[in-house]
């Protein structure tokens, strides 16, 4: 399948890039681009694309704005921004990246893996589930459970408690959760992630010492406690 992608960003060089990016990769399209936020809207009305990049600062709207809107059916949406501070907004509105400028081909490359494997759906015949005591994750469906309660969660507390499950026991740092989740490669001063944990804890409702409980360990990173099971 050829993956439909549009692009919205007001710099002509940074509309550029992604489409020389995406040269590489026959399986992606750059069906259309625009330069200001209003004009969203129009375009993916247009094309109905599979994928959209989206700027963050734009004349008119901004993509924050523009990927709130309704979109039927709803295109995967990459933030593409040199501003980091937007972060926690853009993945609460359920975006399967935020690509800070500068990046290179390879942290490139991995988005476009994470984009493949959203508009898969998890099709793929696997059925692996993941326990850890009554707490379960069906990891191609993404369909979290809390004892007799499906929990809902969103796109990125889904991939940390992904993490924490492929490795319940272990102490996994910030930065290897910076790194798998965010794509970031270096270390990062942020609360984008205790933010995540402080909602995932909400959500599953655990208790410290039951299983599937996530512990902070001081000055390290966090810990999904395997409790009695």
């Amino acid at each position: 399948m050829s993956i439909r992608t549009l692009i919205a960003d007001d710099e002509a060089l940074a509309r550029r890039r992604l489409v020389t990016l995406l040269g590489q990769h026959p399986d992606f399209e750059v069906a259309g681009e625009c330069e200001d936020g209003t004009a969203v809207a129009a375009i993916v009305e247009r094309f109905h694309p599979h994928l959209l990049f989206l700027d963050i600062e734009m004349p008119g709207m901004s993509g924050l704005a523009a990927a709130r809107l309704s979109y039927a059916p709803r295109p995967v949406i990459v933030f593409v921004t040199a501003h980091e501070e937007f972060a926690v907004e853009a993945f609460d509105l359920d975006a399967a990246d935020y690509l800070l400028k500068p990046f290179d081909a390879e942290r490139f490359a991995r988005t476009l893996l994470r984009v493949r494997a959203e508009l898969r759906h998890g099709d793929d015949g696997s059925a692996r589930v993941l326990r850890v005591g009554d707490l379960e994750m069906d990891v191609p469906a993404r369909r979290v459970r809390s004892g007799v309660q499906e929990v809902s969660l969103r796109r990125i507390e889904l991939e940390v408690l992904l993490r924490l499950l492929q490795r319940a026991g272990e102490v996994i740092t910030r930065r290897e959760l910076f790194t798998d989740v965010w794509g970031y490669k270096d270390d990062v001063v942020s609360r984008t992630l205790d933010t995540h944990v402080f909602e995932l804890r909400r959500k599953l409702g655990r208790v410290p010492g039951q299983g599937g409980y996530i512990e902070t360990i001081a000055r390290v990173g966090y810990r999904l406690t395997c409790g009695d099971s």
